[in-house]
């Protein structure tokens, strides 16, 4: 075999390999990217394998030391309000399940620890789970900042060219993806709320720790159905007037006209908006009850 051949070979093998190494890259999408923790941020100098705690209140402690690190609050965060700056949620979440990992040896799914009755739940159950719910929260919040990562190209609402569509797609996948893990979030503090009924101590602290009714987390305030109706008005939008076109495509979509703002365009301003709604709704009814 020549030398000249020999080259076409090595030129040809290595071409192949290009191509393979570019598919792969472009088959990995921000979807992808998003299940990936990458520790940007300096973690915690704790022993939190080995951080035992003894009952809730405990538990909730250490998760307080962990918030207070990372400059984050799980009494104060919810979707379209404060939550944890991107760089730092995927180090506060790895640190959140070295401490699940002291907390719950089993490693024992979420829905496995529902499954227990509520009568036989323990401390380390509700801290598992209390645990699962702020790891459910960062994830959501993650997302969050991976729908707007793409820009104005990821939005419907401003207007849009045809060819940004799959920009938006991803968009709105990682929009959806922050409602489901929210509404898990949710869940799961649901079930930590309720407590054991047969033991009303560990209740009372749990309620009175976390907060119930008007006092609950602000993150049950997130405006998840929102935000579900306005994916499905743009996924409706693109599918209807981007049918065809391809990635050199002129068609724009304008919303000038739309006499709505879209919620997904700044998710704080509407969510402000639902604030002030509320506290006025607030004080009327305070205002009507001393009047009666």
């Amino acid at each position: 075999m020549n030398d000249t051949i020999k080259k076409q070979l090595i030129f040809l093998a290595l071409s192949s390999l290009l191509m393979i190494l570019l598919f792969s890259a472009a088959c990995k999408t921000p979807w992808s990217r998003s299940e990936q923790l990458n520790p940007e941020f300096k973690r915690i100098d704790m022993d939190l394998k080995n951080t035992f705690p003894v009952n809730f209140l405990e538990g909730f402690a250490v998760l307080g030391k962990i918030d207070l690190y990372y400059g984050a609050n799980l009494k104060k965060e919810y979707i379209g309000g404060p939550i944890v700056k991107q760089n730092k949620i995927d180090s506060m979440i790895m640190d959140i399940q070295d401490f699940r990992a002291a907390v719950d040896p089993e490693d024992r799914d979420a829905r496995d620890i529902i499954k227990i009755r509520d009568i036989e739940k323990t401390d380390m159950d509700f801290v598992a789970l209390l645990i699962d719910a702020r790891i459910k929260m960062l994830e959501a919040e993650k997302s969050i900042h991976l729908a707007y990562s793409f820009g104005g190209q990821g939005l419907a609402g401003d207007g849009y060219f045809c060819r940004e569509k799959d920009t938006i797609y991803l968009s709105l996948d990682h929009f959806e993806d922050a409602i489901k893990k929210a509404r898990d979030a949710e869940r799961y503090m649901d079930i930590v709320l309720t407590g054991n009924p047969a033991d009303e101590k560990l209740t009372r602290l749990i309620r009175d720790v976390l907060g119930v009714g008007k006092e609950k987390i602000p993150f049950y305030t997130s405006p998840l159905g929102e935000m579900q109706l306005q994916i499905g008005k743009d996924r409706a939008s693109v599918n209807n007037n981007c049918k065809g076109e391809g990635r050199d495509s002129k068609v724009y979509v304008s919303y000038e006209k739309s006499k709505t703002a879209n919620l997904l365009l700044d998710i704080t301003k509407f969510q402000a908006a639902m604030m002030r709604i509320r506290q006025a709704d607030e004080g009327q009814n305070k205002t009507t009850a001393e009047k009666q």
